[in-house]
Order: C-alpha cells, then structure tokens, then sequence
C-alpha cells in the first residue's frame, strides 16, 4: 500500500514544460488538484534536489526551473499543512522516501524509518525553543533529546546508531557547553 502511494506521489513530481498561451492547472504542474501537505512537501524536496543537480552539471537555466517547482511545493505546504508539526513530519518522511535506496543499501528498516520520521517534532522545537528563549536548561534538554531521536533515527533507518552517550569523556560537561554556546549566539542578535 505505502510503495503504490509512493509511486503515485513520486510520479506527480514531473516538472511539465509550460505551453505558451496556456494557463496550467496544478495537475500539469506536477501537483495533483488534491495534494496533501505530505505530497507538497516530497515535490519541494524532490525539485530541491533536482535544482542541486543540476546546478552541479552547471545548468543554470534548468537549476532556476527545478528552484521555482520546489517554491510551488513550498506554498503548497504553506495551504496545505495545518501546522508546524504537520509541516515537520511531511518533510521528515519525504526525506526518508528519497533515502529509500540508501536505507535499502544499509539494510534499514523503511517502514520503521518512516514512521519514527515523524516523531521527533517535540524535540526540535523544545531546541528552537530555547534557542529562541535563551534558556540554557531548556537548550541542555533539547539538544539531549535531539540527539537521542536522531540516533533512535539513524539506527532505524541505517543501522548506525550514534554513540552511546556514555562513551564520550564528559558527556554532561559536552551538552551544556554547547548550550551556552547556542545561548550566547541567540543573545548576539
């Protein structure tokens, strides 16, 4: 059921050349007249990708073309997602949709690793949070549980998990530095 939807979604991020004197409907662009918040959010990041790529083989022309799909992507989120979360989560499991033939690669579970995208929304924006607030307890625990839902992640998806937290030296002495480092740059605004 998932790779048919995936297949559906991926076949809807066609970029269609514009006919002249023609006024296109979001079908023809590559957005379905019923798009979903997660289906703006994997034709953003496809067309982002594709703009990388082509900027790498130096074509501009194209790159720019790629650069203004993605953009429709992006205030088809904006319509379509109800909330930041929303948001979040469509780009998070877009993100594992196009890693999918890295997580097959390492042996990752792609089921697994698209549903656990979609959790760590908590996480992120208790960091933002606090990066925002300049609160350093708030920041010790963001980063703290960024980094345990990023290893929970990567694990998932890649069988590399990051280290325990126990085998570096001081672990605790490490987070609040770059807490207080993260503190002092939102204060530099």
């Amino acid at each position: 059921m998932m790779i048919m939807q995936m297949n559906k979604i991926c076949a809807t991020c066609q970029l269609v050349p514009k006919r002249s004197g023609n006024v296109q409907t979001n079908e023809e662009r590559g957005l379905m007249g019923s798009y979903t918040c997660e289906d703006a959010a994997l034709y953003m990041e496809m067309n982002l990708a594709r703009a990388s790529q082509a900027c790498s083989y130096r074509k501009y022309g194209l790159e720019l073309l790629f650069l203004a799909e993605a953009y429709r992507g992006f205030v088809g989120m904006e319509f379509k997602c109800k909330s930041a979360k929303q948001a979040w989560n469509g780009l998070m499991t877009s993100g594992v949709i196009m890693m999918r033939t890295e997580i097959n690669y390492m042996q990752g579970d792609f089921g697994g690793c698209y549903n656990y995208a979609s959790t760590g929304f908590d996480n992120y924006a208790m960091l933002f949070g606090g990066y925002m607030m300049a609160n350093n307890t708030i920041l010790n625990y963001g980063i703290r549980g960024v980094y345990a839902w990023e290893s929970g992640l990567t694990k998932i998806c890649f069988n590399r998990p990051y280290p325990k937290t126990s085998s570096f030296t001081n672990w605790d002495k490490c987070v609040n530095n770059w807490a207080t480092a993260m503190q002092y740059d939102s204060l530099a605004w």
